[in-house]
């Protein structure tokens, strides 16, 4: 059985659940993943911790809000093509992770999460990787952002959905697992 709180979260996404395009998986009482069933999609874990802490997260980021309200916010928003998520990794560890929203000007990230030691010197990344998805589009995103500039889907101009690797090589960064457009 799980807390009140993250049954009431359940509960609010009970229409988005019958779509059939998002799962909840119960993981124990305090804890229940968020799993998307479409294509090119993450999960995403809410963890209640105490009375004012939840936990968001898509490993390895993660965020502690300070109420289910909070985090609920956040996690709907991470199913929305609007939010991303930015691993910097060095020789295959990760060392930073943080989310990014689409505004007026383009990408902006929130609060970055140092995901190494802070004693030892911060080691320069050699790869990010930036997980997208669509999960669902948001009506009231325009609203917010009524100047960002969108497809005729609504999704952010740009960006791919799933995973894009980059690797700094000669001193720039090179999406790896992009095809090629030809000139």
């Amino acid at each position: 059985m799980l807390v009140p709180d993250l049954q009431l979260l359940v509960d609010t996404l009970g229409s988005r659940i019958r779509t059939g395009k998002l799962a909840v998986e119960t993981l124990a009482p305090n804890q229940i993943k968020l799993a998307p069933q479409v294509p090119d999609s993450f999960p995403i874990t809410l963890t209640r911790i105490g009375p004012e802490d939840i936990i968001v997260s898509v490993d390895p980021w993660c965020e502690h809000m300070n109420s289910v309200q909070q985090a609920s916010s956040l996690a709907i928003w991470l199913l929305t093509p609007y939010y991303r998520l930015v691993t910097s990794y060095a020789a295959g560890m990760p060392v930073s992770a943080h989310a990014e929203v689409y505004q007026n000007e383009g990408w902006a990230p929130r609060k970055v999460v140092a995901l190494q030691n802070s004693e030892s010197e911060p080691l320069q990344p050699d790869e990010i990787r930036i997980r997208h998805q669509a999960v669902f589009l948001d009506s009231n995103y325009a609203r917010y952002y009524p100047n960002a500039e969108l497809d005729q889907a609504g999704c952010p101009m740009g960006p791919l959905l799933g995973e894009t690797v980059y690797h700094l090589k000669n001193g720039e960064w090179h999406p790896t697992n992009v095809p090629e457009i030809p000139e």
